[in-house]
């Protein structure tokens, strides 16, 4: 498993990457293009994960060993502005997937999916086949 990835803000029972769009795009291109075989686990995180973490002990687990956690929900960015006084970007999950596809092509480099239903991975798939 790869090392967590950028400096982390705690936030109730879990943390925020505060790594920028850029500056993950670029380790994304660095991992990929040296064909490393190191797992990413990249969560998109928004009040609803944070607030089923709590409740769910395996949900948790999975976040505290995320290498990236991006905030994508605008609760997160505010609630990090109030805590912190710090100013976070917002990484959405649609931009992300379409910058993590961009890399691997330029990597050429394979993509695993994982959606709610084989319906919703095989629609992913098709879109980004067609960009």
């Amino acid at each position: 498993m790869a090392t967590k990835v950028g400096n982390r803000l705690k936030l109730l029972w879990t943390e925020v990457s505060t790594i920028t769009k850029y500056e993950l795009r670029e380790h994304l291109f660095s991992l990929l293009e040296k064909k490393s075989d190191e797992f990413l686990h990249i969560v998109t995180l928004n009040a609803e994960i944070v607030m089923q973490s709590h409740k769910d002990i395996e949900l948790r687990d999975a976040l505290k060993t995320s290498e990236v956690l991006v905030p994508d929900g605008v609760s997160i960015i505010m609630a990090i502005k109030m805590l912190y006084g710090q100013q976070i970007e917002r990484i959405r999950g649609i931009d992300l997937i379409y910058d993590l596809a961009d890399v691997a092509v330029q990597t050429k480099s394979p993509v695993f999916l994982l959606g709610s239903t084989s319906n919703v991975s095989s629609r992913a798939v098709e879109k980004l086949r067609s960009l």
